[in-house]
């Protein structure tokens, strides 16, 4: 993956494979939204060349370890019970600065 400010930034990253004559073309693309593929689709080559599409989630902390159970308990529970194997819950930490500020 390239190192610079739009994959920085970008949420997703997709790969389009296209079907030429002289063999597959593959066009990377970094999105901040994945409806954003939609137009870049739109304004290549015939969509009818396509051949695939990949589509992955990139610059997001424990993507790789986090499942679909894990995802709907999101926001309900405390991250440190999601992630035992660690992530700080910064939630948690601002709790216990606002505790130390009362003393």
């Amino acid at each position: 993956m390239t190192d610079d400010a739009l994959s920085n930034l970008a949420r997703w990253h997709a790969v389009v494979y296209y079907r030429t004559g002289a063999g597959t073309l593959d066009v990377e693309m970094y999105l901040e939204e994945i409806e954003d593929l939609h137009d870049r689709i739109e304004k290549g080559p015939h969509w009818d060349t396509v051949e695939l599409i990949e589509v992955r989630r990139v610059n997001h902390i424990e993507s790789a370890k986090l499942t679909v159970e894990q995802a709907e308990d999101l926001g309900r529970r405390p991250i440190s019970e999601l992630f035992p194997y660690g992530i700080d819950d910064e939630d948690e930490d601002e709790d216990e600065d606002e505790e130390n500020e009362d003393d």
